[in-house]
């Protein structure tokens, strides 16, 4: 899984979760090796399950025998289940804590000073927009500061791939 570079994060200290060392936003991804072993040992456990289901359903004939079997082998795909639901819910967890920190330091940065906005930023209904980003910006957002702004009209930005930004929110731009 990839990550994003974000300058200064390791500077802040972020809560571990789970009482583990790792401190979150330590790794890339939102799981630790030890999420992944106990869902390996789990999902395992409901393999052997199935396994020994098979054995044991296909040396009977009789039905009242093999529904007892068929109940182990719904048994062990259900506890496999609920492991991988499990890791998958403790990820998406996880993500929604960093999500909700780096909204919280967004709104921490200081806004652009008034003076540079007037310097740079042209009149009228323009919207910034930089290198590499999909959404386009109101002059005082914060995520346009120390970046390599080009200003559009709406007219130009109406037929770009682009959304408005949610954290100034910027209005939606129609032709």
């Amino acid at each position: 899984m990839a990550s994003l570079a974000v300058p200064g994060a390791r500077a802040v200290r972020r809560r571990a979760i789970g009482g583990t060392g790792t401190a979150l936003g330590e790794t890339p991804e939102p799981w630790r090796r030890r999420d992944a072993a106990v869902v390996g040992l789990v999902v395992g456990l409901g393999v052997v399950g199935l396994i020994i289901t098979w054995i044991g359903i296909s040396g009977t004939a009789r039905l009242t025998p093999q529904a007892r079997w068929l109940g182990l082998g719904i048994a062990s795909l259900l506890l496999a289940g609920f492991a991988m639901v499990g890791w998958l819910v403790l990820g998406l967890t996880r993500v929604a804590i960093l999500r909700r920190e780096v909204v919280r330091r967004l709104d921490r940065t200081e806004p652009v000073a008034e003076a540079a906005v007037t310097a740079e930023v042209p009149t009228g209904d323009r919207f910034g927009i930089a290198t590499g980003m999909r959404r386009y910006h109101l002059a005082h957002c914060p995520l346009l500061a120390g970046k390599d702004v080009r200003w559009l009209d709406a007219k130009t930005l109406a037929f770009a791939d682009t959304e408005p930004c949610g954290i100034c929110a910027a209005p939606v731009v129609e032709l």
